[in-house]
Parts: structure tokens; sequence; C-alpha cells
């Protein structure tokens, strides 16, 4: 003879049913509800000569903030290639290597990257900058 569910194991089901329908209700309509903006990578150029640091910042268009970036030089990769900086910055004085890092807390409209180019020849710094 077959046993029926009981009653509490069927309340049970159904209220697991309507929480599992309800919470995908909210996931969709939260997700609809917010944008999220699509990050852009924006990148400037500029030669590092032989035997020298080379330094630029990358700036993010008017009213658009850095969430990241980073670097690369061209040219005949050396064992002696290194990055010697890169971080969030704001475009400074020439007393300032042409930036100024970010305080705390503070939206980067631009990413600032020191490389050391150990070759003989100039090399090309490609400098990246992540923009929301």
């Amino acid at each position: 003879m077959k046993r029926l569910p009981s009653p509490a194991l069927a309340v049970a089901c159904l209220a697991l049913l309507a929480a599992l329908a309800g919470t995908s209700f909210a996931a969709g309509e939260r997700s609809a509800a917010v944008a999220k903006p699509s990050p852009v990578v924006y990148v400037k150029q500029a030669n590092v000569g032989a035997n020298s640091p080379g330094s630029v910042i990358a700036m993010c268009p008017a009213g658009k903030f850095a969430t990241g970036g980073g670097a690369s030089l061209t040219g005949t990769q050396s064992t002696d290639d290194h990055m010697i900086d890169s971080e969030p910055a704001r475009p400074g004085t020439p007393a300032q290597n042409g930036f100024a890092p970010t305080a705390n807390g503070a939206k980067a409209p631009g990413w600032h990257v020191t490389f050391y180019n150990p070759n003989a020849s100039t090399r090309l710094l490609n400098v990246y900058v992540i923009c929301i």
C-alpha cells in the first residue's frame, strides 16, 4: 500500500517553490534596474630613450574615472625590463613629473606608469587606463 505525503511535507515543498521563484524574480528585477557602466580601455604611447626610465599618464575622457591600468614596452625584450611604478593618478606640474598621485578614496582621472628601458635603442611605452 502506497502512502501519501504528509500535509507538512506538501506545505514545505510549496514554500520552497515559492521562495525559489521569488528569489529569481527579485534577482531579475535588480539586474534590470541597476545598469552597470561598461569599462573602456584607453591607451597613451610615448618613446622611452635607451638605458633610461620613461613615464606616461593615460587619461580618461572628461566625466570618467580610472578603475585600473597597466603598461607594456615594445621592442626587443631584456631580462632587465622592469616597471618602476603603476598607479592611479591625476595630472600634475612639471616638477611632479607631470602627474600627482590621488589622495586616499579620491577618484583618479588617469593611470601613471614609469618603465625602465635597459636597451641601447629607444622603445615604445604603451600605458593603458580602464575607465568607467
